[in-house]
């Protein structure tokens, strides 16, 4: 067998356009990583912001709700409340009896 060394020639990088092509798109990728890395990260904080909010909403909303129910169960049994139900929309007015409709009299007499 033959180990003679052969002579390869390495073309500086500064002289081969398909290295630096290469090398540009690398950095340009790694840039473009890093913007999305950043923007997912400031996304994260505010989804994780959001939704502490919404839990305290519901939480409010439960109790809320609760109280409602209790009140409407209190109306069963106590009418008096009904006039304060009312006025907040949880149980509808009663509505007025129709104005009773009597035909006209002929000649006025």
């Amino acid at each position: 067998m033959d180990n003679s060394a052969q002579k390869v020639t390495v073309r500086p990088v500064k002289k081969n356009p398909m290295l630096l092509a290469m090398i540009g798109l690398l950095g340009f990728a790694a840039l473009i990583a890093g913007l999305l890395a950043f923007y997912w990260g400031m996304n994260m904080r505010e989804f994780r912001r959001l939704q502490s909010q919404a839990t305290y909403i519901n939480t409010q909303r439960a109790r809320a709700q609760a109280v409602l129910n209790e009140a409407m169960e209190y109306s069963k049994k106590n009418p008096a409340i009904d006039p304060i139900l009312q006025s907040i929309g949880a149980k509808p007015r009663p509505n007025p009896p129709a104005p009773a409709v009597t035909s006209p009299t002929k000649g006025g007499k």
